[in-house]
């Protein structure tokens, strides 16, 4: 496994995806809500002909109000890759940079976070500090979490609902919906992208 991670920026702060998680970058296209879902479902959305459920990153990971803002100054949806979820994105405020391992400094994981706590984030797959540059100040080195996102579908963090709603979602859409049922989606912004 590669040692690069894709670095965002998610409600100000800074969170680490597996390259193997990713499919594409891209703006965020228009969407189109859908009615009676959680608050994190954001939509669904068109991209090349295929239908998306866009999720918002933020309110996923903390369902707490003020960890997700309402306006981002940058908004960019992450497709996931096929065998984790391929049917999804996800909504961040900001791709920043690609991240290699060596590069950081391995962090513990707090005992208030382990897997036994009920705060548990079992989708915290590891905890990193930048390194200060030999040439440079770093009074306040960043933060970086690296997030395991097939884990984060399946935990069950958002008010008990797991991957099987996202499935149920990608099933309702594939067996009874066409890109045809959702005259408002388009490609529009989103039409070019960024292949990892």
């Amino acid at each position: 496994m590669s040692d690069a991670r894709l670095g965002v920026l998610v409600a100000d702060r800074h969170f680490l995806l597996p390259l193997e998680q990713v499919g594409e970058i891209l703006p965020l296209p228009a969407l189109t809500p859908v009615p009676l879902m959680p608050a994190w479902f954001l939509g669904l959305t068109n991209v090349r002909g295929r239908l998306i459920n866009v999720l918002n990153l933020a309110s996923f990971l903390d369902p707490a109000p003020e960890s997700a803002p309402e306006s981002a100054p940058v908004s960019q949806l992450v497709l996931l890759a096929d065998a984790v979820a391929g049917q999804c994105g996800l909504l961040v405020q900001q791709v920043v940079a690609m991240k290699r391992l060596q590069s950081l400094l391995p962090l513990p994981i707090p005992p208030a976070l382990s897997a036994h706590h009920p705060q548990a984030r079992p989708w915290l797959k590891a905890r990193y500090q930048e390194l200060a540059d030999d040439h440079a100040e770093c009074p306040d080195p960043r933060l970086w979490q690296e997030i395991d996102i097939a884990q984060c579908l399946t935990s069950g963090l958002t008010s008990g609902l797991t991957s099987g709603f996202i499935s149920g979602i990608n099933s309702g859409i594939n067996s009874g919906r066409s890109s045809a049922s959702f005259p408002a989606l388009g490609d529009g912004p989103g039409s070019s992208s960024k292949a990892l």
